[in-house]
């Protein structure tokens, strides 16, 4: 049977069904009749979410969409959900700038770099350097704990850079289903560069994490954004431990809202797990200059929709760039958290897969990283210094702390829901004076 492919706007990027449906019973009915409706309709199940939630299969040679809205429709008042998966593209959210920088400026902006003032403002940074020094001064290790794990799902991985072999630990590829083999293939550069940003370690290599002692969790994209695979790869952070997992993507497609499956998920994550704790779920906002989600002036539905920046429990970073401002291609609006200092005159200094491969093909590491994928786990390395200092932290303790600690920044007129920029001294000074209160 061959398979129809949708589209949610005018950006040509497919959604091709897969095949699999998400079948999600109400608490109340009975798991006799959630059986009969099973047995009546050929369902197979696949894959158990919860016990009253399941990735099912319908009978070969049916149309799988219109066979959902059909037993929706006949078992409404048994069922939630029935909900046909696709599968689409990804897009990471580096934005590339072809200058080389060689000082690590988001963490301490001097206004002097390279032996220039031009395009730098002192202060114009997330207070790395400050935040350290807070934690030595409290008597706390100033680099974190070395326990915290940060989860990094991304395209690939260089496990064997100087800068991150000794901090890796239960690398997981959801392409092939199995723990082992993150290696990035060719233009597989930016997982790399994304874990160097939130926790480059200062024993080895050249360049700093903004949580150095962190572990990282290294999970390799899926094939595409089915639900299944997304779910895989955020079940394996969270079955492995994950304190925080950091985000540097999103879909392909402008349009892109996420299926309940997904969204529960998330809100399971975030809301529930670690013993009601929570993990936090830090996204990037994106590089298109766009609010996270726009509506059709012309109709109903939407022309730009973030399904993973607008998802409620989801944090969503934005960039600010050297001069204090928001990049001129941060995605921005009421759902984003916070900026965090990216790309602007120059880039960000990160580590790179080890040549001859990379964004640097001469060096183990690239001047030139950058958007929203430098900003996301810069925030996320910000996350670990929190819990290293109080790991009883909930989700929303976090997300409420960074936000009301923020620096206020020129936002253009642009909103978001924070003041401007991530300041990881004063979120950690906040958290201490709780912890002095008690």
């Amino acid at each position: 049977m061959i398979l129809p492919v949708f589209h949610t706007s005018d950006d040509g990027v497919p959604f091709i069904p897969t095949g699999y449906v998400y079948l999600a019973f109400k608490d109340e009915a009975s798991d006799e009749k959630c059986s009969e409706i099973v047995e009546e309709n050929n369902i197979q199940i696949t894959e158990v979410i919860t016990d009253k939630s399941f990735f099912v299969k319908f009978p070969l040679k049916v149309n799988t969409v219109k066979l959902a809205d059909t037993i929706a429709r006949r078992y409404e008042s048994f069922i939630i959900h029935v909900v046909p998966e696709f599968s689409t593209n990804f897009k990471t959210a580096f934005l590339p700038n072809s200058a080389r920088f060689n000082n690590q400026w988001h963490l301490k902006n001097t206004g002097q770099h390279r032996g220039t003032s031009i395009g730098f403002k002192a202060g114009a940074d997330a207070r790395v350097v400050k935040a350290w020094e807070f934690l030595n001064s409290v008597g706390k290790n100033p680099f974190g704990k070395d326990h915290i794990k940060i989860a990094v799902i991304d395209d690939g991985f260089d496990i064997t850079h100087p800068s991150l072999s000794h901090k890796i630990v239960d690398p997981f590829n959801a392409s092939t289903g199995a723990g082992g083999n993150v290696s990035p293939s060719y233009k597989e550069w930016h997982g790399t560069a994304v874990a160097g940003v939130a926790a480059a370690s200062t024993i080895q290599g050249e360049v700093v994490g903004v949580a150095p002692n962190a572990k990282i969790i290294p999970i390799k994209f899926g094939k595409g954004l089915s639900d299944r695979e997304i779910i895989l790869q955020f079940k394996w952070a969270h079955d492995h431990g994950a304190d925080v997992i950091s985000c540097s993507w999103g879909a392909a497609a402008k349009v892109f809202p996420l299926s309940p499956a997904v969204k529960e998920y998330f809100r399971f994550l975030v809301r529930k797990s670690h013993g009601d704790k929570g993990i936090p779920i830090l996204f990037a906002a994106g590089n298109d200059g766009v609010q996270v989600s726009v509506k059709n002036p012309k109709g109903p539905g939407y022309i730009y929709y973030n399904g993973f920046a607008t998802h409620p429990d989801i944090i969503a970073v934005g960039a600010s760039d050297s001069m204090d401002k928001m990049a001129h291609y941060s995605n921005y609006g009421p759902e984003v958290a916070f900026l965090a200092p990216s790309s602007g005159v120059m880039g960000i200094t990160t580590c790179d897969v080890q040549h001859p491969g990379g964004y640097n093909p001469q060096d183990d590491y690239t001047d030139t990283f950058g958007g929203t994928s430098s900003a996301c786990p810069l925030a996320a390395g910000g996350v670990a210094l929190m819990l290293s200092l109080n790991e009883k932290l909930t989700t929303e303790e976090i997300r409420k702390t960074l936000i009301e600690t923020t620096r206020g920044i020129k936002l253009s007129g642009k909103p978001i829901q924070a003041t401007g920029c991530i300041d990881i001294e004063s979120a950690l000074k906040r958290i201490y004076s709780m912890l002095e209160a008690q």
